[in-house]
């Protein structure tokens, strides 16, 4: 938009009068003539400058500039080229093109006046202002810019719209106006017509206020704002180059209808009650204002949902303030009064409103009005095992209006069984509910509420009564008046406030029904989520199964419902709704989906509805899966495409996903299928199958051979189905047959902490992103020179088959000889015969002959091989001086000598051959083992001759028993058959067993056993004999002891033998103290030291064998005190005061045979007791059993 157009070079003829028309047509016929009649027309007579100051064009537009049009008229533009920066184009390539506004091309009309002007016309123009460009366009080139125009087409001067004035505070006038939309530019002005006593006179807008569409009078303007006069008139002028002269429009306004108030001042309360307060205010600017004013007071509690109060008061010339009463309904708010003005003839709209003064009033405090309200069925029974249950009483939050005070909170008192009960506390508390944990199924409770804030409590209570739940058939009258709960309730969301909650009837036979409550809780979560907000509720007749809700609010809300059975004095409680199903909406998604089984190639998953859905609406299932990288690394990216399978019918809840890769990870989710469609997919779940055998077995890319072993690279084959632990090769000699089988492990970088270095998981389908380093395995001890078969397989928790069978030859390697040589005079020579090795593993190129006389080398003598593959042994003969009593050895190797490896392999030294060259004392020899051979048969016979009458002896006279004092005990009655009896050389038969053998148990040194419970086991194990591979005692055990002498079958003879007989054996415990009477072990001791058996030892301490009376005590001589050190078994000696002492050096006594058991903590490393000091108090067993005293 431009403002200033008088230097205008053109207008059209149509915006002026009459007389001027003919003017302007001999006007353009004389430039006509000019331009393009005149020949002398030329550079040097026009100035084709485009826009002065700007190059880069290459003529001239006319008329020049800015382009001014009516409505209507015809648009003539010529465009002229400079020739001299036009070259080689001329008025032919010229093209007009409009842009910001689009013109149609049937519009336009170009036509070439000469070679270097063209003139554009376009007829009835419309109201616009598009930009004009006169362009060259060479073919299949780029434009060239002549010059450009840019042209209004628009109206002459136009009305202003929404005129209007205030008045602000009665002090100035402050009057606007909107310009009409217009592209040819247009200038208004306003002017005031004002009243005098003798003349009126029309004023304009004071310079310093005007501005295009506004015009301010104030006090000190000039002219000055009259604020007594009334009406107002206006007059605006609208001039543009279209109307020169302009045009001029009139307005009238009510002068007081436009007086804007200024804000009231000085409020403040004059006077408070604790139910009333009085305002004050004033307004003395406006006390002489004629026609008075409204004030509008307006009462709002802050914070509260409570409507405004709004009083609208009258005030009127003379009145210059006002005050009003406010009542103070509720306690412990603020009020906040706003007090506004107008005039009494201004309309009541906003703008003419003034602004508003401000105060607070706070109203005192005071006790709760009243308690919290409740249902007969607001409750709910949670059971949480048997015998207890969680009980929740729910309640509608008191309104902040009516909490009265500070510290608002609720109380609650409960009575079990109509008994007050102090100790039960809820354990969860909320603005509209309160949890009772682990109350009694079989007792009824009744809770009260009561409200309570700092001033005190609510005069009134609230009571939710519980009633019992019994157990079987155990009921009153008063258990048969509780109904059942609502079933099958669910919530129909329609997305727009609106709900239907529906439910099942319960059955009113036992229990006559009289209504359903149905209860709404706004919360931030779906259930299961405990409902944190407001509670409100509904009651419904008995006939009702549902309940409709129009219209809640609903933004950014989520309401919970919940249904109750209410007989006539007592309630099912409160059912809550199980589901939501969005109306004409698929289902929500399953929340319940999880693994059951995950095998090599089958993953088993479970799921489960949230809702109980009514009969037709779930059609089926569609589960979906595909393989992910990792478990671990749950991206949610398939490497591969997802797979689906459908499952028909709304009562499956299990499938199995089949024909999966092993060790794979899998992404798996389900969906709904509906009448209304699919329902989103369920979280995904991540189940892996387990391992399995590698689908192929590995490719053997190479085989790197020496004489001694064989490294195989090997690569695996996908799918590998696991981690690769190991891998199995299996290798077989050509040569002897021989087949291997090794396993390799795989070693991986992630290793648990106290594996082994290459431990692997068998069940492990991850390595933590480690790839396997092992690619090579090495087969040792190999023949060399060697040819062998081999297959490899890759082993995760399966091994796979066998790869295809591959050979390999070992390298050449040294031979070794197999046999000694022999030796023999020929003639004047030694003569050296060895044996050709029959698996020479490299080509000999010789034989070495290592020569020694009397053991000292004497020569090594090369032999060269001549491969002779029939010779089977090799002979050789040397000049050798075979002096008597010389002993001459020969030893032979092989050797082989690799020319093109620079390298000698020596095979290692055969068995030496032996040749003595006779003479000497060798017979000297033979003659001396000859006698010692005899010698040596001799005392064996001697020896054994010795041991058989010593045996013999202690078979047939000596009685065995343990130290005296110890009393026989009986053994429970249990009874095993000791050895037979036996006949003697003159055939009297001796019965053997029948007296009483007695003998001493003490800890030793042959079992372990790291705990001390075990030693009354250990003990009793000391009994176990062996008889005939049977055991006497075998439920308490921890090891066999050695066999028992006494009940052996090797002391019986080769005599005829009888029917053994059945002899009770029994042992005892004794009251619980230390085994020995010794300073270290806790008792004490013989004269010499040695440690005496304490008569309350808590172990079995005494064993008797017999059935008879106890024989008198054997002499001491013939009894063995057993202390703790092996090392003294030996034959004891009687002391002055009746103890035993035992011998110093017992090792090899052949007095008695011993049975040890000890545990862990009293042996050394060697086998030793440690402690010799005595100075451990654990005990041991030790059972000796006196063969001989002579």
């Amino acid at each position: 938009m431009r403002d200033n157009r008088d230097d205008l070079l053109y207008t059209s003829s149509h915006g002026f009068k009459k007389g001027g028309i003919k003017i302007l047509y001999l006007s353009l016929l004389l430039l006509f003539l000019v331009i393009f009649v005149s020949p002398a027309w030329g550079e040097d007579d026009v100035d084709l400058v485009c826009q002065k100051g700007v190059s880069g064009f290459r003529g001239a537009t006319f008329p020049r500039g800015d382009i001014l049009l009516k409505e209507g008229d015809t648009l003539e533009v010529y465009c002229r080229l400079d020739m001299a920066k036009a070259k080689p184009y001329n008025a032919s390539f010229i093209q007009f093109r409009f842009t910001k506004t689009n013109i149609s091309e049937g519009l336009m009309k170009t036509t070439v006046i000469n070679e270097t002007t063209a003139l554009l016309r376009v007829e009835r123009m419309n109201v616009s202002s598009p930009h004009l460009s006169c362009e060259i366009v060479p073919p299949g080139s780029r434009r060239i810019q002549v010059c450009q125009n840019e042209i209004d087409v628009g109206y002459p001067p136009l009305p202003v719209e929404n005129f209007s004035c205030i008045a602000q505070d009665w002090r100035s006038l402050n009057c606007t106006w909107k310009k009409p939309y217009n592209p040819i530019p247009t200038s208004y002005s306003l002017q005031i017509l004002q009243k005098g006593k003798s003349f009126n006179s029309i004023v304009s807008c004071p310079n310093a206020t005007a501005t295009p569409t506004s015009c301010v009078w104030g006090p000190r303007t000039e002219p000055f704002y009259r604020q007594n006069q009334n009406p107002l008139h206006f007059r605006i002028n609208g001039t543009n180059v279209l109307n020169p002269k302009g045009s001029t429009w009139n307005f009238s306004i009510e002068h007081w209808s436009i007086v804007v108030p200024e804000a009231p001042s000085d409020l403040k309360i004059v006077h408070s009650l604790p139910d009333v307060a009085t305002v004050w205010w004033a307004f003395k600017s406006f006390k002489d204002f004629v026609p008075g004013l409204v004030h509008q007071v307006t009462v709002c509690i802050q914070n509260a949902s409570v409507a405004c109060n709004v009083t609208k008061l009258n005030s009127y010339k003379g009145s210059g303030h006002l005050e009003h009463n406010i009542s103070l309904d509720y306690a412990y708010v603020n009020y906040t009064i706003e007090i506004k003005m107008r005039s009494q003839r201004a309309r009541d709209e906003a703008s003419f409103w003034s602004k508003p003064g401000m105060i607070v009033v706070a109203s005192s405090a005071k006790s709760p009005t009243a308690p919290p309200k409740v249902d007969v069925g607001s409750y709910e029974s949670v059971p949480m095992n048997d015998k207890k249950r969680d009980i929740l009483v729910y309640w509608e939050d008191v309104d902040p209006l009516f909490r009265n005070g500070p510290g608002f909170h609720y109380i609650h008192s409960v009575q079990e069984d109509e008994e007050k009960k102090e100790d039960i506390q809820p354990k969860e508390t909320n603005r509209s509910y309160a949890k009772f944990s682990g109350l009694w199924l079989n007792k009824s409770y009744r809770f009260q509420i009561v409200s309570a804030n700092d001033e005190g409590n609510s005069s009134a209570s609230s009571v939710v009564f519980v009633p019992r739940i019994p157990k079987g058939f155990c009921k009153t009258v008063m258990d048969y008046a509780s109904p059942k709960s609502p079933t099958a309730v669910s919530q129909l969301d329609f997305n727009n406030g609106s709900f239907i909650i529906s439910w099942n009837p319960v059955n009113p036979v036992a229990v006559p029904i009289v209504s359903y409550t149905v209860f709404r809780c706004i919360s931030t979560k779906p259930r299961p989520q405990q409902c944190q907000g407001l509670m409100k509720w509904d009651v419904v007749s008995a006939d009702k199964q549902s309940k409709f809700y129009n219209n809640l609010p609903h933004n950014n809300m989520i309401y919970q419902f919940a249904v109750a059975a209410n007989a006539e004095n007592m309630s099912s409680g409160m059912a809550w709704a199980s589901c939501t199903l969005i109306h004409g909406r698929v289902p929500d998604k399953l929340k319940k989906v999880e693994k059951i089984l995950e095998a090599e190639k089958e993953i088993h998953i479970k799921w489960s509805l949230d809702c109980s859905y009514k009969p037709g609406v779930i059609e089926g299932y569609k589960i979906s899966y595909c393989r992910v990288e990792d478990e671990r690394n749950k991206t949610g990216r398939c490497i591969d495409n997802e797979k689906q399978e459908a499952v028909a019918g709304s009562e499956i809840t299990t499938y199995h996903l089949k024909k999966l890769y092993p060790c794979a990870t899998y992404m798996i989710s389900v969906s709904i299928i509906s009448a209304n469609g699919e329902s989103q997919k369920s979280e995904p779940i991540y189940a892996t199958t387990k391992p399995s055998a590698p689908s192929y077995p590995p490719i053997v890319s190479e085989v790197t051979v020496t004489n001694t072993s064989a490294t195989i690279s090997i690569k695996p084959q996908f799918p590998l189905n696991g981690i690769i632990k190991e891998y199995r090769v299996k290798y077989k000699s050509l040569e002897t047959g021989e087949a291997t089988e090794k396993f390799y492990p795989v070693a991986h970088p992630s290793r648990s902490s106290g594996s082994s270095e290459n431990s692997v998981r068998t069940d492990s389908c991850f390595d933590d992103g480690a790839v396997m380093k092992l690619t090579e395995v090495e087969v040792k001890n190999l023949l060399s020179n060697s040819n062998y078969s081999f297959t490899v397989a890759a082993c995760t928790s399966k091994c796979s088959e066998d790869s295809t069978l591959a050979h390999f030859k070992t390298d050449v390697g040294y031979t070794d000889m197999t046999t000694f040589p022999d030796m023999h005079i020929d003639g004047d020579d030694i003569a050296v015969v060895w044996s050709v090795p029959s698996n020479i593993r490299g080509p000999i190129t010789k034989f070495e002959i290592l020569l020694k006389q009397n053991g000292k080398d004497d020569d090594i003598v090369s032999v060269p091989y001549d491969g002779n593959a029939n010779a089977s042994t090799y002979y050789h003969k040397m000049k050798f001086s075979c002096e008597t009593s010389t002993n001459l050895t020969a030893q032979v190797r092989a050797v082989t000598v690799l020319e093109s490896r620079g390298e000698t392999l020596y095979g290692r030294w055969s068995s030496a051959g032996n040749f003595n060259c006779g003479g000497g004392a060798s017979w000297i020899v033979w003659v001396g083992v000859v006698i010692g051979v005899i010698v040596l048969i001799g005392l064996i016979g001697i020896t054994s001759t010795k041991l058989h009458q010593k045996f013999k002896y202690m078979k047939e006279g000596v009685d065995v028993t343990l130290p005296p004092g110890m009393a026989v005990q009986s053994l429970n009655g249990f009874s095993h058959n000791l050895p037979k009896r036996r006949r003697d050389s003159g055939g009297d038969t001796h019965s053997f067993g029948k007296e009483n053998l007695n003998y001493q148990l003490q800890m030793t040194t042959t079992h372990h056993s790291d705990d001390p419970k075990d030693f009354t086991s250990l003990n009793e194990s000391c009994l176990q004999q062996e008889v005939e591979n049977e055991h006497l005692l075998t439920e308490k055990r921890l090891s066999e002891c050695p066999t028992n002498p006494l009940l052996d079958d090797s002391l019986t003879t080769d005599d005829t033998e009888e029917d053994a007989f059945p002899i009770p054996i029994s042992y005892s415990n004794l009251p619980a103290q230390d085994l020995f009477d010794d300073p270290g072990f806790g008792g004490s001791t013989s004269d010499n030291g040695s440690p005496v058996p304490f008569s309350n030892s808590p172990y079995p301490t005494t064993v008797s064998i017999g059935g008879g009376s106890s024989p008198s005590p054997p002499p001491p001589s013939r009894i063995l005190n057993m202390g703790p050190n092996p090392n003294d078994r030996a034959p004891p000696s009687s002391n002055n005061n009746g103890s035993l002492s035992l011998p110093t050096n017992p090792v090899n006594s052949p007095y008695v045979k011993w049975t040890q058991v000890m545990p862990d903590q009293f042996m050394n490393g060697d086998g030793s007791i440690s402690g010799g000091d005595h100075t451990h108090k654990a005990p041991y067993c030790q059972v000796g059993i006196l063969l001989d005293s002579n």
